[in-house]
């Protein structure tokens, strides 16, 4: 006979980010729950943040995660090529409210507010989720400057 079993503890923002947050950027944009490897191979998306952790799981039983990197945002040591250095320019001209960093190799681009984080594994796609970002938060708070409450943070975050 066996008693009563333990109920599973909900999977939280905060458990997601405590088991896996080493190893993925994690976020919550366009209505989804997003997880970015922190080694630039990859993202996974999912509806739920109980679906995002079985996700992450299977992700990392593939294909771990090398913990050998610098986390988004961290200047790169390495001096941007010529082309790097006119796509991270044109990139700050178009995006003034965003800290843009470039990045190199295996490293992500990211671009930075107060509030959000947006890393992609390159300049263009940086620039097309800077615009979604902005058209977004457009859409949220009417023409303006800045890019508002933005994605990244679930709904009631802001």
């Amino acid at each position: 006979m066996t008693g009563p079993q333990p109920t599973p503890r909900p999977v939280t923002l905060a458990s997601v980010h405590w088991n896996w947050g080493s190893a993925y950027a994690i976020g919550y944009q366009h209505d989804q729950w997003i997880a970015a490897r922190r080694d630039a191979n990859g993202t996974l998306v999912a509806a739920t943040l109980t679906e995002l952790e079985a996700a992450i799981q299977a992700d990392y039983r593939t294909a771990p995660v090398s913990c050998v990197f610098d986390p988004p945002g961290t200047p790169n040591d390495d001096p941007p090529s010529d082309d790097e250095s006119f796509l991270l320019t044109a990139l700050r001209e178009a995006f003034p409210s965003w800290a843009i960093n470039y990045g190199t190799g295996r490293q992500p681009w990211t671009a930075q507010t107060r509030k959000t984080t947006i890393s992609q594994p390159t300049a263009v796609l940086l620039c097309a989720a800077l615009v979604l970002a902005d058209r977004r938060a457009r859409r949220t708070n009417g023409p303006g400057p800045g890019p508002g409450p933005g994605p990244g943070l679930p709904p009631g975050d802001t």
